[in-house]
């Protein structure tokens, strides 16, 4: 069995804290794997919520325009909004879903602007 990312990237972590941190003689180096510690765990557990955050913030945003089209009134806009509200994040890759979610910025601004 391997470990998981998540898993990993704590074990680091936790190595760099409990077995290096206590060897270094400087106080500067001390703090620096200290931060870079801290950035680990960040990184982790931004890692762990990334997909979860940005499904849920896609929804938000089909939510709203599905809501909003009523007031619409350019056609070629209402139509796009319409079939935005139609899709769902199938592709659950963070990379794919922080596209989604820049379409549907770039959608949300051209909407406040119309």
């Amino acid at each position: 069995m391997k470990p998981g990312s998540i898993q990993l990237l704590h074990t680091i972590a936790s190595t760099l804290a409990d077995d290096i941190y206590p060897r270094l003689d400087s106080s500067y180096h001390q703090s620096t794997l200290a931060q870079i510690v801290e950035l680990l765990i960040g990184i982790a557990t931004e890692f762990d919520q990334a997909a979860a955050s940005l499904v849920e913030e896609n929804q938000k945003y089909r939510d709203l325009f599905r809501d909003c089209q009523e007031s619409v009134t350019d056609p070629a806009l209402k139509q796009r909004l319409s079939q935005v509200c139609e899709e769902a994040d199938t592709n659950l890759q963070v990379t794919a879903l922080d596209k989604t979610n820049q379409n549907l910025t770039a959608l949300l601004i051209e909407l406040q602007t119309h």
